[in-house]
């Protein structure tokens, strides 16, 4: 997930020379697997109930759209810019005049298949079909050596496994930061989780997220790997598809492994145009304005005119929550989406 993935590179840019960054980049997973893990044994998910549904609803809102603006210059083939969701917008407003024809033709041509296809034809795998479509493409045409950006290399096999070369002080120093990538990870993979759940009509324990979240992190950290949490994004690509149960996730680790060993080679040729479509297509749903409308309406009558503010303390909740990530992050957003709601639940009472 971007969120972490930046806090990953951003810890171990601060520690060593570049020689070891892979290291300690399996050393920060391998951190934060026991920290969460230490956190679902403590039964530490009770704070999650802090997280009001209006809260998780803006924070929700706010992930999605940064998640579409993060793919956009992949979709119109422009630099990609940095800072928060206004920065990286206006950033692709500016590089509008130097977009890429065959860019935006193909990621144009891949976005409208996936929304037609979820309309019309619902039953089928659209995101598999479009990606499928766009490395035939690619392959058939050689976009590639016109210019189209595409996954490129991927190396082939398993990863080895075996601890990281750190040393116990460098694994100490990672120790504080695994506290920081395991609370954004949990963030937001409980946040999709609740999504979904909400929908599905099922209960999310946050303690078992927790136990998961450290699982995948200990094991992500002994085989090479990089700090891994349950992503909105790919979530969304998921329910997208018709998941219904945890089978989804064990086939999609069965193919994953196949794909290591067998099909590195045909997945260099996917578009990164397409592959922006697909997120963007699976997001879109998730900006959900109409329950913001709601959550505003269930202010109405005597009680909103006298008390403007605290009669519509779930819409201003989730207010803060959108613009706090948009404006700050992930983590200050769904911090400061909490605190509006407790004060305003304060005073209200």
């Amino acid at each position: 997930m971007s969120a972490t993935a930046a806090l990953s590179a951003g810890v171990v840019a601060t520690m060593g020379s570049p020689d070891d960054v892979v290291a300690l980049t399996a050393g920060l997973a391998l951190a934060t697997g026991p920290v969460a893990l230490a956190a679902g044994f403590l039964r530490l998910g009770f704070l999650a109930a802090f997280i009001s549904e209006p809260v998780l609803k803006g924070f929700i809102i706010g992930l999605a759209l940064t998640i579409m603006v993060g793919q956009l210059p992949d979709l119109l083939g422009v630099d990609k810019g940095s800072g928060n969701f206004f920065e990286k917008l206006w950033h692709v407003l500016t590089e509008l005049s130097d977009v890429d024809p065959l860019t935006v033709t193909v990621g144009a041509a891949s976005l409208a298949a996936l929304l037609l296809l979820r309309r019309f034809l619902p039953a089928v795998p659209a995101s598999l079909l479009v990606a499928l479509a766009g490395i035939a493409a690619a392959w058939a045409l050689g976009l590639d050596d016109r210019g189209l950006e595409v996954v490129g290399h991927i190396d082939a096999g398993l990863p080895s496994l075996g601890l990281p070369d750190v040393s116990g002080g460098q694994f100490t120093d990672l120790l504080g930061a695994a506290v920081g990538v395991m609370l954004v990870g949990f963030a937001e993979g409980l946040g999709a989780a609740k999504t979904y759940a909400a929908k599905s009509g099922y209960d999310v324990d946050a303690n078992r997220e927790l136990m998961g979240l450290g699982v995948s992190n200990f094991g992500a950290g002994l085989a090479s790997g990089m700090v891994v949490n349950g992503s909105l994004s790919k979530t969304a690509v998921n329910g997208s598809a018709g998941a219904k149960s945890q089978v989804s996730s064990m086939t999609a680790a069965a193919l994953a492994l196949l794909t290591l060993l067998f099909l590195t080679g045909l997945l260099e040729r996917l578009p990164e145009a397409t592959l922006a479509a697909i997120v963007i297509a699976a997001v879109i749903e998730l900006v959900d304005i109409a329950s913001l409308r709601h959550l505003w309406r269930v202010g109405t009558g005597a009680i909103a005119r006298n008390h403007r503010i605290t009669a519509r303390a779930d819409f201003v909740g989730a207010l803060a929550a959108l613009l706090g990530v948009l404006v700050f992050d992930t983590l200050p957003g769904l911090v400061i989406g909490i605190g509006v709601s407790l004060v305003l639940l304060i005073a209200r009472t």
